[in-house]
């Protein structure tokens, strides 16, 4: 929250009902900058996966699924060792 609050991405307010709580709000320009940046890549998401037929897109989406399982298995794997001295 600290380093949000730095960067202007949010900001806190106190609480008026409640002295001993703070709210915490979105500022909406940096909403909205944000977004954009998200908004064009999902433009090029859409532009790169509408050259594949649902057959290509199904291995495709197979294939990620079973490397993100394989990946997790590998840290929860790593995390089970125990640590060096």
């Amino acid at each position: 929250m600290d380093r949000l609050e730095r960067e202007g991405y949010m900001a806190r307010t106190p609480d008026p009902r409640d002295r001993r709580r703070v709210l915490v709000a979105p500022v909406p320009e940096r909403v909205a900058r944000v977004t954009a940046v998200w908004d064009d890549l999902g433009g090029a998401w859409r532009a790169l996966l509408d050259e594949h037929t649902e057959e290509e897109l199904a291995v495709i989406t197979r294939h990620m699924r079973k490397a993100h399982d394989l990946s997790h298995a590998q840290m929860r794997y790593l995390r089970s060792r125990p640590k060096p001295e």
